[in-house]
């Protein structure tokens, strides 16, 4: 219910070749609705399982291979371990690291909290 009118939009606009016109203002309703969404998810994962660091750590695991698939398959044969990788490598560390501490820190309140507590 959430995600069909950003899908809806998405397609409407990428056919009609208006992308740009809304983008920005569809990219960031689109993460919110992602983000939503996804802590939510999460908050259930976490008291579900009851291992809120195993979750979090199947989810970074999973999201490295996806991730590396779809770089290998896009870059193909054309990427190097050159210069500009190791930069673009070591500017994106920090905010990786943000991401996992924020995760970890999620999951571990989803876990220890109640809902009126979270909230």
């Amino acid at each position: 219910l959430l995600f069909f009118p950003l899908i809806a939009t998405w397609v409407s606009q990428s056919y009609a070749g208006q992308v740009d016109k809304g983008y920005w203002t569809l990219l960031v309703c689109t993460f919110c609705a992602f983000s939503i969404t996804g802590n939510v998810t999460n908050q259930t994962l976490a008291v579900w399982t009851g291992a809120p660091v195993a979750l979090a750590a199947i989810q970074a695991f999973l999201t490295f291979i996806i991730l590396g698939t779809w770089f290998a398959w896009t870059r193909g044969e054309s990427f190097r371990f050159d210069e500009r990788f190791w930069h673009m490598l070591v500017k994106w560390f920090p905010a990786s690291v943000a991401c996992a501490v924020y995760d970890l820190f999620s999951h571990w309140v989803s876990y220890t909290c109640s809902l009126s507590e979270r909230v």
